[in-house]
Parts: structure tokens; C-alpha cells; sequence
């Protein structure tokens, strides 16, 4: 299957929340597959954060953020009507998750450390992650880490009225719909290192 007249799907790695998300290839640009997801339609709140994570992937260049590549629009018949994509690397690797399991006390102030470097250049930017949780962390098989899913990212001092973020792990302040800082992501990360 092709999509966007561009992409080759090698295989679905996951779908959920209106969405999948495929492992592909560039036929423009062969050599290593890409991760390319998908939602319904080409308007609303899924689409906007969509929109929101490949800004902020595009404007960061960090070797521990995911790096974006392509963002837009396409009609497909294998998947029954308009889709909004994005492509960012593939990064092959294991979920903080099912890291975390596991690990020493040693591997998880590492992994933790790792986290804190992955978040620097982004809350120097005036950027909150959003909805950091152990299964938007990628630790690779050379325990290089890396965030991905950054959809909920938002600039520092911003309030909403409506809760973001995934529940176990959101700071206090998130769900009063206070302004955000660079602490509503350590404070996820603890909740992280806790659980």
C-alpha cells in the first residue's frame, strides 16, 4: 500500500485514538524507514495537536527528541477517506515501559538523567512536553533515550480550561487548568520514577 503517493507501508505498528501510525519507506528518499501517522480527516483537536507536535519536532533539533519530516494531507481508498500525516525517524527500540520493569536502581537514575537531557532543550525553548509517560519514551538497544509524542506540547504560562495529558501522570496544576512551567514535566517524570 502507498500513501500520499510517497510512502510505502512496510507494516502497522499501531492504531488507536482515530489514528495509526506505520512503519514506511520514502520512494523519494530510500534507505531507512520512517514512522508515519496517520488520523481522520484533515480538521479538529487531533489534527490540530498533529499540526502542534511537527512545529515543535520541526523548530528542535536535539539528538534525543524525534525528528520530523514531513506534514500534510492526503486522500486514501485503502483507508476510506481524507488523512492528515506526519513522518518522523523510526526509532528502534523498547518503551520506557517495559524498560522500567526490569531495571536496576543504576539503570533507572540513568534513564531519569537521560529524560532530564531529552527535556532541556525543550524548556529552554518555553516548551512543555505535555504528556510525558513511560510509553513516550523510546530507550534504543544502545539505551540511547528518546521522547516521542508531542502533540500536547505547549508553550510555558499557558492555562487551559481542560485537562491534558495522561491521568496517572499529570501535575496538579494541569488539572486545575493553571499556567504551565518546566516543572509539570519533572513532575510527570517522578510520578514516572515512583510508579
Amino acid at each position: 500500500m502507498h500513501l500520499a503517493h510517497r510512502y510505502t507501508v512496510i507494516e502497522t505498528l499501531g492504531k488507536g485514538a482515530g489514528g495509526e501510525v506505520h512503519l514506511v519507506e520514502d520512494r523519494f528518499s530510500p534507505g531507512s524507514p520512517l514512522a508515519l501517522k496517520t488520523l481522520e480527516g484533515d480538521e479538529g483537536q487531533l489534527v490540530s495537536a498533529l499540526r502542534r507536535e511537527f512545529q515543535v519536532l520541526a523548530a528542535l533539533r536535539h539528538p534525543q527528541l524525534a525528528q520530523v519530516f514531513d506534514f500534510g494531507r492526503f486522500e486514501s481508498a485503502e483507508l476510506e477517506g481524507p488523512r492528515t500525516f506526519l513522518t518522523r525517524e523510526f526509532i528502534d527500540g523498547q518503551r520506557g515501559s517495559e524498560v522500567l520493569l526490569d531495571a536496576s536502581f543504576e539503570e533507572i537514575i540513568n534513564l531519569a538523567m537521560a529524560i532530564c537531557r531529552a527535556l532541556s532543550p525543550l524548556h529552554r525553548s518555553g516548551l512543555i512536553h505535555g504528556d510525558l509517560k513511560p510509553d513516550n519514551v523510546i530507550v534504543t538497544s544502545d539505551n540511547d533515550v528518546r521522547l516521542i509524542d508531542f502533540g500536547l506540547a505547549r508553550a510555558e504560562g499557558e492555562a487551559s480550561l481542560l485537562p491534558t495529558g495522561t491521568l496517572p501522570y499529570i501535575a496538579p496544576e494541569v488539572v486545575k487548568g493553571e499556567a504551565v512551567d518546566p516543572r509539570c514535566d519533572l513532575y510527570s517524570l517522578g510520578a514516572m520514577l515512583y510508579e
